[in-house]
């Protein structure tokens, strides 16, 4: 897992392909970004890992004809072989062979940067368990991505698109650090065992399948905020602009039809 220092390069370095999947950069952001790369080796390996992403992103949609070699390898060997005026050269043409990526992938894939942020990322199709740092589970579904954030204070996870199952580790059994999924503008803290959490483009259900779990909602200048407690069976909606909506009933047996047929495990 990434510390605080990483997580920040990772976070610029997604920053930097997104740009370059955009208008192309000026001469002052070229320098930026000369300069941003320069800073250490692991800012060149952030961005190797962020730019090797939609490469193999590619490769999932049989996109393995179009050769995306790593960008950032590519601008180290020609800054030493050629200085930097020529290497801008020959890093301008592989932005431009990971813009026909980014273009593909925002066909097949909706939002790239969920994707480029996340700690762990499924595919559309795709369905893949992980193994969290405590030991609790989370079961991703297809086009989903979550960042994992774990502290001595507490579990936390960000889910970015799509949805995901979790079995948490109970919180007496983890030091007394609460469990929360984090997902727009609520959260969800497990009281029990096992809940759903999806994430749709304007808002997020919550599904508990065992226990409990508190729903909370932060509230704005024209919405007031909430809390509620869901039980086993029980589902809400809440989203950004009307806040947490009624508790309904729902069949978990319906509700959980997608996690059968796991196509991937990673500890």
């Amino acid at each position: 897992m990434l510390d605080d220092d990483q997580r920040q390069i990772k976070a610029e370095a997604t920053e930097w392909v997104v740009r370059l999947c955009g208008r192309p950069l000026d001469a002052g952001q070229k320098k930026a970004f000369d300069r941003w790369l320069a800073r250490s080796p692991v800012h060149h390996h952030m961005f190797e890992r962020a730019s090797a992403l939609w490469q193999d992103l590619g490769q999932l949609r049989d996109c393995a004809a179009l050769p995306i070699p790593a960008m950032a390898s590519a601008y180290s060997h020609s800054r030493r072989a050629r200085g930097r005026r020529s290497a801008w050269g020959h890093i301008t043409a592989l932005a431009a062979s990971l813009l026909i990526i980014c273009g593909l992938g925002g066909l097949w894939f909706g939002n790239p940067l969920p994707t480029l942020m996340a700690d762990h990322a499924t595919a559309p199709g795709e369905l893949r368990m992980v193994t969290m740092p405590d030991g609790s589970i989370a079961e991703l579904g297809p086009a989903s991505a979550i960042v994992v954030r774990f502290t001595a204070e507490e579990r936390r996870i960000e889910l970015l698109s799509g949805l995901v199952h979790l079995s948490v580790v109970p919180k007496a059994k983890a030091e007394g650090r609460p469990f929360v999924v984090e997902a727009a503008n609520g959260s969800a803290e497990a009281l029990g065992t096992r809940f759903t959490v999806e994430r749709g483009p304007d808002s997020v259900n919550v599904t508990v399948t065992e226990h409990d779990v508190r729903v909370a909602v932060a509230g704005s200048a024209d919405r007031p905020g909430g809390t509620l407690v869901l039980s086993p069976g029980q589902t809400v909606h809440y989203d950004a602009k009307r806040g947490l909506g009624t508790v309904d009933v729902t069949d978990l047996e319906t509700a959980d039809a997608w996690l059968h047929g796991r196509l991937g495990i990673v500890t």
